[in-house]
């Protein structure tokens, strides 16, 4: 599974767009809390200091792009003031997280349904994700979901050895963040290829909570051709794939070069959704001729995750669904 930002909203967190309003508001006067720890986050205590770097939040508003990270692509000078401000966003959302009330529907919930299984065979599933957020809500929710599920013990002991492994059984599930994320989990090991400093889900907001979570934030300048070690594993990952779906993604063409999806992939099976995307990403879509991957064929769908999910996928199985019972 790819998940793009779009996969996280249902749960409180923004879309690109939103995103870029959020930080504005945080940002919007040097009087507010936010503001000041921003500025602390980004090494500048005092207001002589701030006044001599680039002003950040009037460029910003001023080009309002729908990506952040898109646009700190295109302008390096900004990259350690645009790390803090999504780190500090995103933070915020973490803190306060919960589905939002018009959602859909629980998506986490229905996927770790599918997923449950004796603590022995869950590595069964062969499931592997990949993610261009920077938020850990996935990760969150399936710990508390599969700890909550599997420790129940009749002693203090018992329940601990379960936790314990637990823990080594999600450590095992592949989850890439191609572009970094806010932290490393408290029950996550370390990767040494792509290491993470830890940060605690729901963090009480702070500077150096701030500072960092920016760290493991990943921007890659315009241009680059260097082929970070996440998209490295994410390549691998898609590549010994039986099936691959797209969720709440945004098939933006440089991420999709990134991931090397192009005609020639490999899963046998390649659907997405396509709520909110426009006429011309569909077609530009369409055009890359990925197997199934467009509307007439059946495997570009325009719902919601948790719709997709309910109504077209089969996990048993790797034929697209009858488009048309739908």
């Amino acid at each position: 599974m790819v998940l793009g930002a779009g996969a996280s909203w249902d749960f409180g967190f923004p879309t690109g767009s939103e995103l870029v309003t959020q930080i504005l508001d945080n940002l919007s006067s040097k009087d507010k809390n936010e503001f000041k720890l921003f500025q602390e986050a980004c090494g500048f205590l005092g207001e002589q200091n701030w006044t001599k770097t680039p002003d950040f939040p009037r460029v910003l508003k001023e080009a309002k792009p729908l990506s952040i990270d898109a646009w700190l692509g295109h302008n390096p000078t900004h990259i350690k003031r645009g790390k803090a401000a999504i780190a500090m966003a995103l933070l915020q959302c973490e803190e306060r997280a919960g589905l939002r009330l018009e959602a859909k529907g629980d998506w986490y919930q229905r996927l770790f349904d599918r997923l449950n299984a004796p603590l022995e065979d869950f590595q069964k599933n062969q499931l592997s994700i990949v993610s261009f957020n920077y938020d850990r809500s996935f990760e969150h929710r399936l710990f508390q979901s599969f700890t909550n599920t599997h420790t129940d013990g009749e002693t203090e002991k018992e329940h601990g050895e379960k936790l314990k492994e637990c823990k080594r059984v999600l450590n095992e599930l592949s989850i890439v963040h191609v572009y970094g994320c806010l932290g490393r989990l408290d029950w996550q090991t370390d990767n040494p290829e792509t290491p993470l400093k830890s940060v605690p889900y729901g963090a009480k907001l702070n500077a150096g909570w701030i500072s960092t979570a920016a760290e493991n934030i990943d921007i890659i300048p315009e241009g680059s051709k260097e082929l970070r070690k996440g998209f490295q594993k994410a390549r691998k990952l898609i590549a010994d794939a039986q099936a691959l779906y797209f969720l709440g993604f945004g098939y933006d063409g440089t991420n999709m070069e990134r991931l090397g999806i192009d005609a020639s992939v490999k899963p046998s099976k390649v659907m997405g959704t396509a709520y909110g995307l426009d006429y011309q990403r569909r077609r530009e879509v369409e055009r890359l001729q990925i197997k199934d991957l467009s509307r007439h064929k059946g495997g570009l769908v325009p719902v919601s995750v948790y719709e997709f999910l309910h109504d077209y996928i089969d996990f048993n199985e790797l034929g697209l669904p009858d488009v048309a019972y739908k």
